[in-house]
């Protein structure tokens, strides 16, 4: 299986997963829920959500000999409680698993249409306690849990256009929206995911740690008004 084709299906079981996940999740903060859809989903809901999805509608993706179909939150060989989003074969591997890849979500703005502090620390940061996107690569550099090995991440954009069309799905959130344009204001009136993929992209090919590069656009994710037009993106990493 190609890297595109990974995330193809990714963002194929977003889409399913904003049209049918009806958890509500609670904010850690004030104890008040948030509104369903994709939007606010943890990433350990949306990997064991994928994994759920995947299984069902494309179970002849995988090799269920010997270790099954996909698995979300294994276990990494190691001696610590760290985990890998999802694990899966397409081949007849004996002992470990042929690709491992670790979800990352960003989030410009919160469930409340407000300023995310940290979406982008979520990405760049190369501290572990923020576990970010490099602390994932470096999880999987150090582990031989998968001969393959994929980092990917999905977000939403804004700008003026996706702020009108929020009003149209869910013309009774106002503010959320109108949180929205404060915030893409400050930034010029967009907030898109591509300045980031470079950055990210360019630093990990001055490493040498990429094998292969995908974007795969989405759009039409209104279960959520902070939905709307996203991105998934995601790298194949080299081994050591």
């Amino acid at each position: 299986m190609n890297l595109d084709t990974i995330v193809f299906r990714i963002q194929e079981g977003l889409r399913f997963i904003d049209q049918n996940y009806l958890g509500i999740n609670i904010n850690r903060r004030n104890k008040t829920p948030y509104l369903v859809g994709l939007q606010p989903m943890f990433e350990n809901q949306v990997s064991s959500e994928i994994a759920n999805w995947w299984n069902n509608y494309y179970p002849n993706d995988f090799n269920p000999i010997p270790l099954g179909n996909i698995k979300s939150e294994f276990p990494y060989y190691t001696n610590d409680s760290s985990k890998c989003d999802l694990v899966f074969n397409t081949d007849d591997t004996k002992d470990h698993y042929e690709f491992a890849i670790e979800i990352k979500r960003i989030q410009f703005v919160g469930d409340n249409g407000k300023n995310n502090d940290h979406g982008i620390q979520k990405v760049l940061s190369p501290y572990i306690k923020d576990r970010s996107l490099f602390h994932d690569i470096d999880k999987l550099l150090r582990s031989d849990l998968g001969r393959r090995r994929i980092v990917l991440g999905y977000g939403f954009e804004y700008d003026e256009q996706s702020c009108i069309d929020a009003l149209n799905f869910h013309p009774n959130e106002k503010t959320r929206i109108g949180n929205i344009r404060k915030v893409i204001s400050k930034n010029g009136g967009t907030l898109y995911l591509k300045p980031m993929i470079d950055m990210i992209h360019q630093y990990l090919e001055f490493r040498n740690l990429v094998n292969d590069h995908q974007v795969c656009n989405f759009s039409d994710l209104w279960t959520h008004p902070c939905g709307g037009k996203g991105v998934v993106f995601a790298w194949e990493i080299k081994h050591n």
